[in-house]
């Protein structure tokens, strides 16, 4: 097994995936610490390629992505808002940058629409990779 400090770790151990997750690492909403992490990456990154690219949400998308959020989980009220923080233990300021991240991921979507068309074809072939295992192993092939 190769260790990479991070919370998952790449192995070339015979039945297992090139990621290996503790199955037992489960956090609320069904992700794992490894999956949450992703997303915070996922978030620092945008946050900077949107500053280097120079791009800042308009209130009006702030407004649209909150609106977005909200009506995701029926916060409909103000009140449902503030329940929402106090019980996930945030504030508003947290919220508020929470949801500038989310509207960079959409500028810098647009922004970088060419490249992700170029790589999309690249990411839906090694999202096969899980059907071609399950194919050999029902072919009676196994791994090899």
């Amino acid at each position: 097994m190769i260790e990479t400090g991070a919370p998952w770790s790449l192995t070339t151990e015979p039945d297992m995936y090139l990621i290996d997750i503790d199955d037992h690492d489960a956090l609320p909403g069904g992700q794992t610490r490894a999956s949450l992490r992703a997303r915070v990456l996922l978030g620092v990154l945008v946050d900077a390629e949107a500053a280097r690219l120079q791009l800042e949400p308009t209130r009006a998308q702030l407004a649209e992505t909150t609106r977005w959020f909200r009506a995701q989980f029926d916060m409909r009220q103000r009140a449902d808002v503030e329940d929402f923080l106090a019980f996930a233990g945030l504030d508003l300021r947290e919220l508020s940058a929470q949801m500038r991240t989310f509207s960079n991921i959409s500028e810098v979507g647009a922004a970088r629409d060419g490249d992700v068309a170029r790589l999309l074809p690249r990411y839906r072939g090694i999202q096969r990779v899980g059907d071609w295992h399950d194919q050999r192993l029902v072919g009676g092939e196994g791994p090899r």
